[in-house]
């Protein structure tokens, strides 16, 4: 904490304060979530103590992130959005020729994932499209490894 008395921005402590917050955001809107970039907008229905005059802009999780603003929902097209990012790299695996490619959005998936759990790009914010970038050619990489049909496994038959 600082002198001021109030968590530094930085801190961990100023993380869990947002994560409650995010919490108990997903517990007034299971379903739905409170809408889309609206955890800055919510500061008097849900205060961030010892930031109640600030703009918190987001829950610095991307889980989270995706659960206050969609709701449980968000936190399955996040899952999801994982599980097929894996899958997508996999079969760019197969093919040799992709396979520099599979390691570049694979390690920039894996440093993205760990870098949501302390903070995260806001979704719907203005570098968001970096991220989706990300899924859009991991989505290309398994349509070219699908499309090729060359795989570093020997041919059955």
């Amino acid at each position: 904490a600082q002198a001021s008395g109030r968590p530094s921005v930085t801190s961990i402590e100023h993380r869990g304060v947002m994560w409650e917050r995010a919490v108990a955001m997903l517990n007034d809107h299971p379903t739905t979530g409170v809408g889309l970039a609206m955890y800055r907008q919510l500061r008097d229905e849900y205060p961030t103590p010892g930031f109640e005059q600030a703009l918190v802009p987001h829950p610095h999780n991307a889980v989270l992130q995706f659960a206050t603003d969609l709701g449980w929902v968000g936190v399955g097209q996040w899952l999801l959005q994982a599980v097929l990012m894996g899958f997508a790299l996999w079969l760019g695996w197969r093919v040799p020729a992709l396979r520099g490619w599979v390691i570049a959005l694979g390690a920039g998936f894996a440093a993205h994932s760990v870098y949501g759990l302390t903070d995260a790009i806001p979704v719907w914010d203005r570098l968001a499209f970096i991220g989706w970038g990300v899924l859009g050619a991991a989505a290309a990489v398994s349509v070219m490894a699908t499309r090729s049909g060359a795989t570093d496994t020997p041919a059955s038959g």
